[in-house]
């Protein structure tokens, strides 16, 4: 079988578990998954997707990274997109350094930045990708939304080996209703129209109604994230089915569309300053000042911003400071204010911080 094989050597210092686990966020992540050594991932390069092995082999203080693709022709150009798309997604340029002689003279902000060294801060591959996330996370909690997500790559993303529709013929890329139909049922084991219900903005795993689909999906095979032609084709309906509002299927669909179209142009918005990114992002149907700000953290890479409105985050920064009193967005922007410019980086740390309460994490220490 074909394999294409390469090293990367990160920025030290880098730890590829605690980057991986602040992109995956959450253990049920059927997209970005991680089996305590390696990182998996399916990417679609052009029409083709291929899944990509990441596993570290150096130390945190002389990391090299080993990167396998199984499948993949040992082509130079196939290489250089994957290297490219690696060095963005887990950061592997980003240079701390500055970070940690400023953490030294704030001891809460340094015993997280000593606790969780080698974290990068992650992106997405896409702000597209950002953006849906959001779109999905949006009034629910993050478990819930990363549910959503998996469905939605289930039914919608490419698997790997390439299969997209379980019939072995081709599938035209703009993913019509009948497509997805046809998938959801293989995945499900009914029509979409069957299903019921919604899923109620504050569900959390518990025994299964037969209106709600399952939270817990077992995949025959990993699949991609669905890019914007592969969601441009559908209807608020299907998006319903899988458990999303309407009103999100819309904003999901008319982001695509516009991206197919080129009627939006999302890669101008790296040349924008923060101030004018968020207008212009505010323009998007659906796009608040959360979804925003999180979009440029985790698609941009702009590890500068904390999402001052994400609810979760909040409460995990009054509990690390101990504040008492209650926190909105100018009182989030206070307290990070000695800390700037390295708000995002704070928000990454206090993920990572939840997760290793939840006993996701080896080697990080107690919490102090």
């Amino acid at each position: 079988m074909r394999r294409l094989s390469f090293k990367m050597k990160p920025a030290a210092p880098f730890r590829l578990d605690l980057t991986v686990w602040a992109l995956r966020r959450r253990a049920h992540n059927l997209v970005d998954r991680w089996d305590g050594r390696t990182y998996r991932r399916v990417l679609a390069l052009g029409e083709t997707p291929v899944e990509v092995e990441v596993s570290q082999t150096g130390s945190p203080g002389s990391p090299e990274l080993l990167v396998t693709v199984p499948g993949a022709p040992p082509e130079a150009e196939t290489e250089k997109v994957l290297r490219a798309t690696l060095t963005r997604m887990l950061g592997l340029e980003v240079d701390l350094s500055g970070s940690y002689r400023f953490a030294e003279n704030y001891p809460r902000f340094a015993q997280l930045s000593r606790r969780f060294r080698g974290l990068k801060p992650p992106r997405f591959p896409t702000l597209f990708e950002a953006l849906v996330n959001a779109f999905a996370c949006q009034q629910l909690s993050l478990s819930l939304g990363i549910h959503l997500l998996n469905r939605l790559a289930a039914v919608c993303g490419e698997g790997f080996p390439s299969d997209p529709d379980g019939s072995g013929a081709p599938v035209p890329s703009d993913r019509p209703p009948e497509i997805f139909a046809k998938k959801f049922q293989k995945i499900f084991g009914g029509a979409p129209e069957a299903q019921g219900r919604e899923a109620p903005q504050n569900l959390k795993p518990q025994p299964q109604r037969s209106s709600l689909l399952p939270l817990d999906l077992h995949l025959p095979q990993p699949v991609s994230f669905p890019r914007p032609q592969d969601l441009a084709g559908l209807t608020p309906e299907n998006f319903r089915v899988l458990g999303y509002s309407r009103n999100k299927g819309r904003f999901i669909i008319e982001l695509a569309l516009g991206l197919v179209e080129k009627t939006v142009d999302l890669e101008a918005l790296a040349r924008l300053d923060d101030e004018a990114a968020i207008k212009r992002l505010a323009e998007i149907k659906g796009v608040g000042r959360w979804s925003a700000e999180y979009a440029l953290l985790r698609g941009l890479g702009r590890w500068h911003l904390f999402p001052g409105d994400d609810v979760g985050a909040r409460q995990k920064l009054a509990r690390w400071l101990g504040y008492a009193g209650p926190l909105d967005y100018d009182g989030v922007r206070r307290l990070l204010g000695p800390w700037q410019p390295y708000g995002g980086l704070i928000y990454f740390y206090l993920l990572l911080d939840g997760l290793a309460e939840d006993g996701y994490l080896q080697d990080v220490g107690g919490g102090g």
